[in-house]
């Protein structure tokens, strides 16, 4: 027997592992839809209507949008807040893309478009993941350590991909990782993928986001109230943290978080 709740909106059952508990994924786009809309939205090309705002961080605001021709389409436009000339931007974006779509990796959001502003700010457009927040997620449906390490995983493996390719993601931080729902799984997506090059930041280094990755593990770990007791009573969160943060690459730290969850 089926015992999952049903949606209160639609009657529908959410996937056993969805990223709400309570309303299914069409419900929570609608629901979305129907947020406070943007005080300003910015002067997009005539292609895209942005809806609302999702959120605001270090390079830019994330705007939820459809495509006109196709309101059924949500995506996710990213405005940059630095202004350029056009033709500096365009030669950016250019290689921004490339970039991307180089690592080809299903947990790294699609880059569908970009442009440039009349006002000299570039933006993207990039699938939009139905998800929350890696540290919400972990906090709300009460995951166990090794659930936590699995999800960690699956952000470890994906910067891996990146570097393989020679790039850097350059700001790994629990609101660039949202937990989306794929066939019944959780699975950790990663976003604002290589903005850091895009916005002409201060270079990094893969070492740079091993770091990052490493105090995202600690951040995950330091709000665990699962009462876990199987993993935390044979390896400290501390040592967990610490065996996962002596690793050289991206790949070996995929290995060790996947290697404690059997």
């Amino acid at each position: 027997m089926d015992d999952r709740p049903t949606c209160p909106r639609c009657g529908a059952r959410p996937a056993r592992d969805a990223a709400s508990p309570d309303l299914c994924p069409s419900c929570l786009f609608i629901e979305a839809l129907r947020g406070e809309a943007a005080d300003e939205s910015p002067a997009i090309d005539e292609h895209y209507e942005v809806v609302n705002v999702l959120g605001e961080g270090r390079y830019g605001t994330t705007y939820l949008a459809h495509i006109r021709h196709a309101p059924e389409t949500p995506v996710a436009m990213k405005i940059l807040h630095a202004r350029r000339p056009h033709a500096e931007w365009r030669s950016r974006l250019q290689t921004y893309v490339t970039t991307v779509t180089a690592v080809n990796h299903p947990r790294i959001a699609r880059v569908l478009d970009t442009g440039v502003e009349p006002d000299g700010r570039a933006y993207l457009v990039t699938d939009f993941v139905l998800g929350r927040r890696i540290l919400t997620h972990c906090v709300r449906s009460r995951l166990a350590v090794r659930e936590r390490l699995r999800l960690f995983a699956d952000v470890c493996s994906t910067i891996d991909a990146a570097h393989r390719r020679g790039f850097v993601h350059g700001h790994v931080v629990p609101e660039n990782v949202l937990v989306s729902t794929h066939e019944g799984k959780s699975v950790a997506r990663v976003l604002d993928f290589a903005l850091i090059t895009l916005a002409g930041d201060q270079l990094t280094e893969p070492a740079d986001d091993r770091l990052a990755m490493t105090a995202l593990l600690a951040q995950l770990l330091a709000v665990d109230d699962s009462n876990d007791a199987g993993l935390a009573s044979s390896h400290s969160h501390v040592r967990i943290v610490q065996a996962i943060g002596n690793c050289r690459t991206a790949e070996a730290m995929a290995d060790v978080a996947e290697a404690l969850v059997k």
